[in-house]
């Protein structure tokens, strides 16, 4: 028996569709938006991944229309192509030809993908977000659901083409089958479709992989958030969480490398950070996250830092190219120029003195980035 398949390259003409909701509310600060966007390229059918987006797209595009009045930001929708057949193409492309927008006025960016897959009862491990919208996620699937989520650091998949633009991302993939129910059918890991094995990417992902009424629940959850993104006052993200998951990464980093690479220097801006960071959360009033309002500091000001924060943080956690370049879309570490001093006692000499000199590069890159997050704040 032989199996044949045939591979066409080339370039080919594909439409990014746009959904742009002014806010005619009273606006924070002019020109801000939330991104909430999906992939519509799929595999066979594609039900669960991605129709039931796509879908959950245009119903949240139809909401926030009805309700822009009640906005404070604008919200942009938008579909892609080239997920799959173009490594996240078409959100690399609109990356790149509103780069300059993104970054002065882009909040956060929410991801729509394979939401109400039937069976899909849990927020367990499918679904992730970058840690300053940790409490912003977990509050609106408790609010939602009654379900507790589990933090899950995104990787570079699911049209995260915006790490380089300091974008803060929230959500990728949604509601998942439980864990134990998908060991006792014998699925395998996917990436969609709820973590349904024998749907995901194939050609039995078809309507009876979808179900409506998962399908609702898991759009109020994406409703909730983005409206809490386009809607408070004070953006309700907290970069305590983000600095403690960046020491933590340090610190694994540094007891690994031992004396053969020196990483306090990124010891020492990450600790002047964090008192920074928690003197500016002391001038915020928050009576439990994300319920932010302007105390000391009044909510231009306050929004101004923690788009700075974004822009500075996500680079240096996620990212070694530049701010208008895009990262490989493969997996990368916290900390991805760092990453290699985790590793120096298996290289051999000459292995290792090329990482070195690669190290001290990224070394000053992130003590640079992390001294922009603290300068921002005084």
């Amino acid at each position: 028996m032989a199996l044949t398949a045939e591979t066409e390259t080339g370039w080919f003409d594909a439409p990014v569709l746009e959904a742009r909701i002014p806010s005619s509310g009273s606006n924070t600060g002019d020109n801000e938006f939330v991104l909430v966007h999906g992939h519509y390229d799929s595999w066979h059918v594609g039900i669960a991944d991605n129709a039931t987006g796509d879908a959950a797209l245009l119903e949240l595009a139809r909401v926030f229309a009805d309700h822009a009045d009640e906005l404070s930001r604008d919200i942009r929708v938008c579909w892609w192509p080239g997920h799959s057949t173009g490594r996240y193409a078409g959100s690399t492309w609109y990356a790149e030809q509103f780069g300059l927008d993104i970054s002065k006025n882009c909040v956060a960016q929410v991801n729509v993908d394979s939401p109400g897959a039937a069976e899909a009862t849990e927020f367990e491990d499918m679904l992730c977000w970058m840690p300053e919208a940790d409490a912003l996620a977990r509050n609106a699937i408790d609010d939602v659901c009654g379900k507790a989520a589990t933090e899950v650091r995104p990787p570079r998949a699911g049209d995260y083409s915006f790490n380089n633009l300091g974008v803060t991302g929230c959500l990728m993939l949604s509601s998942n089958i439980p864990k134990a129910v998908r060991e006792e059918r014998g699925y395998h890991a996917v990436g969609g479709c709820g973590g349904h094995s024998n749907a995901w990417h194939l050609s039995t992902d078809t309507l009876d992989k979808a179900d409506p009424d998962v399908l609702v629940r898991d759009i109020r959850v994406y409703a909730t958030i983005v409206a809490r993104l386009a809607r408070r006052e004070i953006l309700p993200l907290d970069f305590r969480h983000t600095v403690e998951s960046h020491q933590q990464t340090l610190a694994e980093y540094d007891e690994a490398a031992g004396d053969r690479f020196d990483l306090s220097p990124v010891r020492e801006a990450l600790g002047t950070l964090d008192a920074a960071v928690d003197g500016f959360y002391d001038d915020i009033d928050a009576g439990g996250p994300p319920e932010f309002v302007a105390d000391d500091i009044d909510a231009e000001t306050a929004n101004e830092a923690i788009l700075a924060l974004q822009r500075s943080l996500i680079r240096v956690d996620y990212t070694t190219e530049g701010q208008f370049e895009q990262d490989p879309a493969t997996d990368r570490p916290p900390y991805p120029g760092l990453a290699p001093a985790a590793h120096l006692n298996d290289m051999d000499a000459s292995e290792r003195k090329k990482q070195l000199v690669a190290l001290q590069r990224q070394r000053n890159r992130a003590v640079s980035l992390l001294e922009e997050a603290t300068e921002v704040l005084r």
